[in-house]
C-alpha cells in the first residue's frame, strides 16, 4: 500500500479494493473469427473488451515493428506489409482486455503478447486494430475535433448534410475527433 493509499484510510484500517471498471468497449468474436490452429479456440462466441491504447504504447509498437522489420531483407512492399502487421499485433495485444475489467487481460489470452499472434489470423488482428484505432480517436481529448469548415468540407466529400443533427455535446465532440481522423485520412 502506498502512503498516500495510508493517509486515505488511515493507520491499521483495510486497504481498499479497486473496483474493476468495465471495458470502454466490447465486442463479439465469433470462433471463426480465431485461428483454426489454435488450441484455445472457442466452442461459441466469446466477449472480448477493447480498451485506449497509451501512447507509450503505440511508440513500443512503432520501435518494435521497425526492428522486426529491419531484421530482414525485404523489398518496399513487404517492409510496409511487416511494419504494418508487426505494430497492429502489439496495438491489438496491448488493447485487448476483459471485457469487465479494462485493467485485466482476457482471460482466452492471459499473455497477450505471446499469444494473440497464434490466436487470430492477420484479417482479425486487423479488424480488431480498427476498432480499438476507433477507439482511441473516439475517447481521447488528444485527438483534433473538426471544425465546422471541415465538417463542410468532409459533408460535400461524402455527399451528406450534417452529421451531427440531434448529438448530445459528448457525441458531438466524439463525432468530431472521428470526422477530423475521416479528413486527416483522406488529405494525407
Amino acid at each position: 500500500m502506498s502512503a498516500y493509499q495510508r493517509k486515505l484510510v488511515g493507520s491499521g484500517a483495510t486497504p481498499m479494493k479497486a473496483v474493476p471498471n468495465p471495458a470502454p468497449k466490447t465486442i463479439e468474436l465469433q470462433p471463426t473469427q480465431f485461428a483454426s490452429t489454435w488450441a484455445h479456440r472457442p466452442p461459441h462466441p466469446v466477449l472480448v473488451g477493447l480498451r485506449v491504447t497509451s501512447e507509450r504504447d503505440r511508440e513500443g509498437a512503432s520501435i518494435e515493428a521497425l526492428r522486426s522489420a529491419s531484421e530482414r531483407k525485404l523489398d518496399d512492399e513487404e517492409r510496409e506489409r511487416v511494419l504494418a502487421d508487426t505494430f497492429s499485433r502489439i496495438i491489438v495485444a496491448r488493447g485487448i482486455c476483459d471485457p469487465n475489467n479494462v485493467l485485466a487481460t482476457h482471460p482466452l489470452v492471459p499473455l497477450p503478447d505471446d499469444q494473440i499472434a497464434r490466436a487470430f489470423p492477420t484479417s482479425t488482428i486487423r479488424w480488431l486494430f480498427d476498432e480499438i484505432d476507433a477507439l482511441n480517436i473516439s475517447q481521447s481529448p488528444g485527438y483534433g475535433e473538426a471544425t465546422d469548415d471541415e465538417l463542410h468540407k468532409l459533408s460535400d466529400i461524402l455527399g451528406i448534410d450534417s452529421p451531427l443533427m440531434g448529438l448530445s455535446h459528448y457525441q458531438e465532440a466524439r463525432v468530431r475527433r472521428l470526422l477530423w481522423a475521416v479528413l486527416t485520412e483522406i488529405e494525407s
